[in-house]
């Protein structure tokens, strides 16, 4: 029932029927000289990843009445490699990229495998309670990730290298989700792509303002759905947008400072952000979007300088305000258009 192994040569041909009925082994390696194979190949076996050259040739009874592993095959694969629970593989014999961890625990993505750069994760988890931790370690061959892989670790540490942080739904399910931390300590530059982070329901705190990092541009979504995230401060960014839906529904958000280079606030930025009482707003922000702050808990909005407000879709700008210093509004800044308050100012 440990972790282990079994790595078979080339030159095997035929695999028998049932042949590892009962394994215990976690990882088994067929080369693609496998011809031909029997049926019912890991009947009540405990193996968890099968790694083929070539299953095209397998006989089709080999999954029938769950004999199978939990993950089965990586087509066309030269070598692999487990270490300290993941399992990395190659197709071309000049790099790895991580293919599967199991267990649970804490995990270091390793820079080099058989002296050959790891340049990429596409990984399954194999394992009943999640990861503690995934650190990208002393990796320098990635430099874009992407968080779909995040969603099963509750500690994401990221590496110097990283530049990027990308989605793809495909291979994200936040009903999965436990992750409450994300450390990006030592990263010098990133770019945090459309929806990121969106619907990291678990999602608390992130580390982004350390070390001198700068944050170029944060997409559409990023944090959409954080329905835990408490607060993030990204006043060293350089970006010049918050854009739409970046916010949105980050229910227990209480405030937030726009950062000082930001000249528009996209439509829906803060909507539904309940507990949003608190806004800063620089003088260089020249426009604010449809339904921006629409359902927020917003009380105090500090603006420096002048500020456009489109209040909702179809409605008219309502005006500009001019050197205001604290606006302050029963709910939503600008989803009440007949606040007391803001008509005063702008009239």
């Amino acid at each position: 029932t440990t972790l282990g192994e079994q790595k078979f040569s080339a030159g095997l041909k035929e695999v028998c029927s049932r042949a590892f009925e009962g394994s215990s082994i976690y990882v088994i390696y067929l080369p693609d000289t496998v011809t031909t194979t029997g049926g019912y190949l890991f009947a009540n076996a405990k193996t968890k990843v099968l790694i083929a050259g070539d299953y095209e040739s397998f006989d089709s009874t080999w999954t029938y009445e769950f004999a199978y592993p939990y993950e089965y095959s990586v087509e066309n694969v030269k070598d692999y490699k487990l270490v300290n629970k993941g399992v990395y593989v190659t197709k071309n014999d000049e790099t790895y990229y991580l293919r599967y961890i199991v267990e649970g625990g804490d995990f270091v993505l390793e820079n080099k495998i058989n002296n050959k750069p790891v340049t990429s994760i596409y990984w399954s988890y194999i394992g009943e309670r999640g990861l503690d931790s995934f650190s990208f370690g002393s990796n320098n061959s990635i430099t874009e990730v992407d968080s779909s892989h995040f969603s099963i670790a509750k500690k994401i540490i990221a590496s110097p290298h990283i530049q990027k942080i990308v989605r793809d739904d495909l291979y994200y399910n936040s009903q999965n989700d436990v992750t409450t931390f994300v450390d990006l300590f030592d990263c010098q530059s990133l770019e945090i792509g459309s929806g990121a982070f969106k619907n990291f329901v678990a999602l608390k705190e992130i580390s982004i303002i350390m070390n001198g990092l700068v944050i170029k541009s944060i997409g559409s979504s990023a944090f959409s759905g954080c329905v835990e995230l408490e607060s993030l401060n990204i006043t060293s960014s350089s970006i010049t947008e918050i854009s739409s839906n970046t916010f949105a529904n980050c229910k227990k958000l209480e405030s937030f400072t726009i950062p000082k280079h930001v000249t528009s606030i996209g439509s829906s930025a803060f909507e539904n952000c309940d507990k949003l009482t608190s806004v800063t707003i620089p003088q260089s922000v020249t426009y604010i979007g449809a339904k921006a702050f629409k359902g927020s808990g917003l009380i105090h909005a500090y603006i420096d300088g002048n500020v456009d407000f489109d209040i909702m879709s179809g409605i008219n700008k309502i005006g500009t305000l001019d050197n205001s210093t604290s606006i302050m509004a029963a709910r939503s800044l600008l989803a009440l258009k007949d606040s007391y308050i803001l008509k005063r100012i702008v009239d």
